[in-house]
């Protein structure tokens, strides 16, 4: 696991028409939901991930507020998606969106601090780039969960660009793990939205060949090879389940070595447990831990060749810890924390160490 799971998102310059219309993908379209209900769409999965304890219980940006409104405004008012709300009026795209049916993966606002600062501002001012970001974030047909694990690959409204979606344990990640969805289904007047941790980068523009009547130069010049090294780009994933940690310490983990991840349980008695695992660059593991405000959570991985390294999020998936070893956080919020394991080379043993005090 490197910090390329936090890469930057390029400024992409050439873009077609938006439009909202279905474009189509290389699974069929489901019927659209009925229409909405008080709290959530009649019929609808029902939104999940960690990051939906988030959201406001009622009012403006809670579930049942945005379910009965159109999706510009269903953004626009929800406190997590604040700065996609502004780029969306940057761009003018609000009555658009609000035609639907589609589908958004909406970056959270922690998304857009993984962006260059400089980067951000110039996509900002650029109309036309930003449409071409947003757009790729838009599927042209309301798609719940299963439908999108079930097309695997879906047309966006970005020039025809795709995006892959698909299944890591009980997480959904986009693009084989450039980012990961936090939040799952929600609903609003004429979509489903699901929000993610990361903005995706539209794939750049492929250069068609400019054919010449010139003849070929012939050169002695031996060819370079360039191959590059593969970059990983193992995107944080957070767990659903939690743990339950009081104000009285509590104990060893519940959880089997080499589960792969999972909630990160302590038994009476103690404040620290102990779980283990395996993982690899084609693959991470993710742990949870529920905690208060105020508490210190401390976290240590240890494995035989030592390149075994893990992030820390908060429950409203801000990046705590990046690519550590070792740390002590005092703790920001109540709720889970995800902390996800990974290695840059092959598979790896390791053991986790976890304690919660205060």
């Amino acid at each position: 696991m490197t910090s390329s799971r936090h890469r930057r998102v390029q400024v992409i310059v050439a873009v077609g028409t938006l439009s909202l219309a279905a474009t189509g993908r290389t699974a069929s379209a489901t019927t659209p939901p009925p229409s909405p209900t008080d709290s959530v769409v009649a019929g609808a999965v029902q939104p999940s991930g960690p990051l939906c304890a988030a959201l406001p219980a009622e009012g403006d940006g809670s579930l049942s507020a945005m379910a009965t409104a159109p999706l510009a405004t269903a953004i626009s008012t929800n406190p997590l998606l604040t700065r996609l709300a502004a780029a969306v009026a940057a761009t003018g795209l609000d009555d658009m969106l609000d035609q639907g049916p589609v589908t958004v993966l909406a970056p959270i606002d922690s998304a857009f601090d993984k962006v260059d600062p400089s980067t951000l501002d110039t996509l900002m001012s650029d109309g036309e780039a930003l449409t071409a970001v947003l757009a790729y974030h838009v599927i042209p047909e309301r798609l719940s969960s299963a439908d999108l694990v079930a097309g695997g690959q879906f047309t966006t409204a970005g020039s025809g660009d795709t995006v892959s979606v698909s299944m890591v344990g009980q997480t959904l990640v986009i693009n084989g793990g450039e980012a990961a969805v936090l939040c799952a289904d929600v609903p609003t007047g004429n979509a489903t939205v699901y929000l993610i941790d990361t903005v995706l980068t539209p794939p750049a523009p492929t250069e068609q060949a400019v054919e010449t009547t010139a003849p070929a130069i012939e050169t002695t010049v031996p060819s370079t090879e360039t191959t590059k090294p593969a970059v990983e780009t193992t995107t944080p994933i957070s767990v659903t389940s939690e743990a339950v940690v009081g104000t009285t310490a509590q104990a060893s983990a519940s959880t089997e070595p080499g589960a792969g991840g999972g909630p990160i349980e302590f038994a009476e008695g103690s404040n620290e447990a102990s779980v283990q695992g395996t993982t690899s660059n084609q693959s991470f593991d993710s742990w949870s831990v529920s905690g208060q405000t105020g508490q210190t959570l401390q976290v240590s991985v240890s494995a035989p060749d030592g390149n075994v390294t893990f992030d820390v999020f908060a429950p409203d998936g801000e990046v705590l810890a990046d690519n550590q070893t070792s740390t002590s956080i005092e703790l920001p919020a109540d709720g889970s924390y995800a902390i996800e394991l990974g290695t840059g080379a092959n598979a790896a043993d390791y053991t986790l160490d976890v304690s919660i005090t205060g």
